[in-house]
């Protein structure tokens, strides 16, 4: 079983090791046990994303599968929520975010074309889906600020959006990185 992706929170209290065979561990970084294991798949699980305070964890796997999953304490049994299979799926090689503040989940790449979809993370409700530059390879960057008011996606075009409103707010061509907004 070797890990093929990690999650550290923001708070780094806690870290998720998503693994080749399917399991997803996540420990309290103060403590040595680990916290849970989580069978996320049947494949290899490929992204995972912790919420800054470790209670919210998102796995993708290599067979197109995007869980959500609430974390307990210690010894609680854990369910993972599927997101919409109507609008997620074809998402091998998906890449996530989630906002600093946890209201939000961002996911973009594998078949899914190009875009990113804004997810809120209390209901699972698909807020706006996001415009981005044709991708170089299935995987697509993403990233939100420390306060969490801009995110930022790349391809071609690296773009930066605000998050109050979703709106663009500035482009860098990746052969110059010159401003082109």
């Amino acid at each position: 079983e070797q890990v093929g992706c990690l999650s550290l929170s923001a708070d780094l209290q806690h870290l998720a090791a998503g693994t080749t065979y399917g399991a997803v561990h996540v420990f309290r970084t103060a403590e040595p046990q680990q916290r849970v294991t989580l069978d996320a798949s049947d494949g290899g699980v490929i992204r995972v994303a912790l919420s800054s305070d470790g209670r919210i964890l998102v796995t993708s796997d290599d067979r197109n599968q995007v869980l959500l999953w609430r974390l307990p304490e210690y010894g609680e049994h854990v369910v993972p929520i599927a997101i919409d299979h109507s609008v997620a799926q074809g998402w091998s090689n998906c890449t996530m975010a989630i906002a600093p503040d946890g209201g939000f989940l961002v996911t973009a790449g594998g078949y899914a074309g190009p875009m990113a979809r804004v997810w809120r993370l209390d209901d699972l409700s698909l807020v706006t889906t996001l415009s981005i530059s044709p991708k170089l390879h299935n995987h697509v960057p993403l990233a939100f600020s420390a306060d969490g008011s801009m995110l930022v996606t790349a391809g071609k075009t690296i773009k930066v959006w605000r998050t109050s409103d979703w709106s663009l707010l500035d482009r860098f061509e990746n052969e110059s990185f010159g401003t082109s907004s």
